[in-house]
């Protein structure tokens, strides 16, 4: 019986001693996965509000002059839509009425391009403009009426004319077939901006 304990001993040490000796030769077959890095840079559009205007030419108001304001709009970065807000704004707000009323008639005019399209408050250049192109001149005067005269004592603090503009990337807001410029621009401005 002691006999039989020790085979049984001597044959689990041996089957013990051959699975580790087939474990240690066993391998299997393995490889470190290629890294790739893709680098993304961070994307920029500028734009820049460019203006002719000279401060010593006649900006005083008197009727029949046209007082020089040559606006228009530099875009860099990326292809994108444009577009600009005009405010006239009376210097002294209690004058704003008197303002809006000689602009409503006439009496203060500014005669923009036909390369713009007003629409909702702002004026929408009709073209995609690419990296680094410039508009074309949203105007290139102010003129004030020659039969302005007694009508001038309400603005008598004067106006300014602000220009503010805005720019947003094409890419994500292509035309779609038949669907036009401004159309395109709009949606693009509606979802970076909101709505106004």
């Amino acid at each position: 019986m002691k006999n039989l304990k020790k085979i049984i001993v001597a044959a689990s040490l041996c089957a013990a001693i051959g699975a580790t000796a087939i474990a240690g030769t066993l391998a299997y077959f393995t490889d470190e996965t290629e890294t790739a890095v893709n680098t993304f840079t961070v994307g920029d559009l500028e734009l820049t509000l460019n203006e002719v205007w000279n401060a010593n030419d006649g900006v005083e108001i008197v009727p029949g002059r046209d007082i020089q304001k040559i606006p228009d709009v530099t875009l860099t970065g990326v292809d994108g839509f444009v577009r600009v807000k005009v405010e006239v704004v009376a210097k002294d707000p209690a004058q704003q009425e008197a303002l809006n009323t000689l602009l409503e008639n006439g009496g203060i005019t500014i005669d923009y391009s036909s390369d713009w399209t007003y629409d909702g408050g702002y004026y929408y250049y009709n073209g995609i403009l690419s990296d680094d192109e410039t508009t074309s001149d949203l105007f290139t005067k102010v003129t004030i009426s020659e039969t302005l005269d007694s009508e001038l004592a309400g603005i008598s603090e004067g106006f300014d004319v602000k220009l503010t503009a805005y720019g947003v990337q094409e890419e994500g807001f292509e035309q779609t077939e038949g669907e036009s410029v401004l159309s395109a621009a709009k949606e693009a401005f509606a979802a970076t901006f909101g709505k106004e």
